[in-house]
């Protein structure tokens, strides 16, 4: 057993001997092995990093995008206007009452349809809300002639007839074709525009949804 240590450390001695007079070459060889090495350990570290940036981004899109399609159904529904409570009164008003927001609701039309946003201009004013910089009460909404006509083209002729009154029509102006938020107001009490100047007999027939103004003197 001694003779066999003997012999490998023998063995051992000759060979580094032999290997001496190339030992700073072996060196520089495993100094270039230790770098590689090295160098490929960053790679991967560096490409995992890589990987892993990668597949946060994508969650974070794929997040993103899901959380878009999501709100986006979501304020579909008019309750979601609630959600800020600068908008409950309005809500409520189309909820329930006698306004003329509500009797829309009652034939079925929503919020969106009337009020026509865009995505950014709907991430406008939550960002509005969320950092206080908005009006209260909010400014009000005067929609013009022409859009109320798009649903109510054919109502029109109608309510032209029926307000065909003795001594007046409020539904054909002297003042020819004004916009129809003169008069009627969706979340607050509608305004007889005629009575600023006028006094007819069927202002009394009007129900409570309706204010009348005095006359001007």
């Amino acid at each position: 057993m001694k003779l066999f240590r003997l012999f490998i450390i023998t063995l051992s001695y000759l060979t580094l001997k032999s290997l001496n007079p190339f030992r700073k070459d072996i060196q520089k060889v495993m100094v270039m092995v230790v770098m590689d090495a090295e160098k490929q350990k960053k790679g991967l570290q560096k490409s995992r990093r890589m990987k892993l940036l990668i597949s946060a981004a994508a969650i974070l899109v794929l997040g993103g995008m899901i959380g878009s399609v999501a709100l986006i159904q979501i304020s579909k529904n008019p309750s979601f206007c609630s959600s800020c409570h600068i908008i409950e009164p309005y809500y409520e008003s189309w909820k329930e009452g006698n306004l003329l927001a509500s009797k829309h609701q009652a034939a079925d039309v929503n919020c969106l349809d009337c009020h026509h946003k865009s995505y950014i201009e709907k991430a406008e004013e939550g960002l509005h809300y969320i950092t206080g910089s908005y009006s209260n009460p909010l400014q009000e909404i005067n929609f013009t002639r022409d859009q109320c006509l798009e649903c109510h083209g054919d109502d029109f002729e109608k309510a032209v007839a029926a307000t065909d009154f003795a001594m007046s029509n409020p539904h054909d102006s002297h003042l020819g074709e004004i916009d129809c938020s003169l008069c009627h107001k969706m979340h607050r009490q509608s305004e007889v525009y005629c009575s600023q100047c006028h006094e007819f007999d069927w202002y009394e027939d009007l129900d409570s949804s309706w204010k009348v103004g005095e006359v001007a003197s």
